[in-house]
């Protein structure tokens, strides 16, 4: 009888930990897309779902029109005795890939504002779990003309890849420019007319000397006894 009692009381001892979504409730992620790109809704269970082959699914409630609050299914799976892959049914519009473990992923290839909503994960059936919520957002693609590639508008905060100078500054920038330009060309003409001078006067320096030998060579002794006489 004593043995009867520890057994059921060790028993609901250890039912609030046998139960891992009452400490982590069953969350997703979906984020932010635009129209006609592609999109996913991710959920995390925190226990592995192929290993004890629960039945899963997904569901969302639509925010495009506040009046309308219907719960739709996304995804529906169960398993089969040996089957190694859940069975699914998956609504139109969405793709998966029957993949899953502790998580899962649903794919939208071509989201529209239809997707927009809030989505979240559940076990079947619940048996106590928690579960949290994800919205998707959809957002208008900015395009332009068709065949001309979109614009996006530069995101508040980040800084565009070519900055824009102040006119000022071009206009100082310029100005110094032009005034080096003009240092170096006046240098340049300086340094060639020293040049040219100093070659001229070597020149001339170099025709007197040769004149003054050509003298001297000329008058020779005689002609100096001849000044003499």
């Amino acid at each position: 009888m004593v043995l009867i009692l520890i057994e059921i009381l060790f028993f609901i001892f250890l039912l609030p930990f046998g139960n891992v979504y009452a400490y982590n409730p069953i969350t997703c992620v979906a984020g932010t897309s635009y129209v006609e790109q592609a999109s996913n809704v991710t959920c995390y269970f925190h226990k592995d779902i192929a290993a004890n082959k629960t039945a899963i699914s997904v569901v969302m409630v639509p925010t495009t029109n506040k009046k309308d609050k219907e719960e739709r299914d996304v995804i529906q799976c169960s398993w089969a005795k040996l089957a190694t892959k859940p069975e699914c049914l998956v609504s139109e519009g969405y793709t998966f890939n029957y993949e899953v473990t502790d998580r899962l992923t649903v794919e939208i290839p071509s989201t529209t504002a239809n997707f927009a909503g809030v989505y979240s994960c559940h076990i079947v059936p619940p048996n106590g779990a928690t579960f949290e919520t994800c919205e998707l957002i959809v957002n208008e693609k900015n395009t332009e003309v068709s065949g001309t590639s979109s614009v996006q508008p530069p995101q508040e905060g980040v800084a565009s890849a070519v900055p824009e100078w102040p006119t000022g500054i071009m206009t100082a920038i310029l100005t110094v420019l032009v005034i080096l330009t003009l240092l170096v060309l006046g240098l340049c003409s300086y340094m060639c007319a020293w040049k040219n001078e100093w070659q001229l006067s070597r020149l001339c320096f170099r025709g007197h000397q040769q004149e003054t030998e050509v003298g001297d060579t000329e008058l020779g002794p005689e002609n100096e006894q001849i000044l003499e006489t």
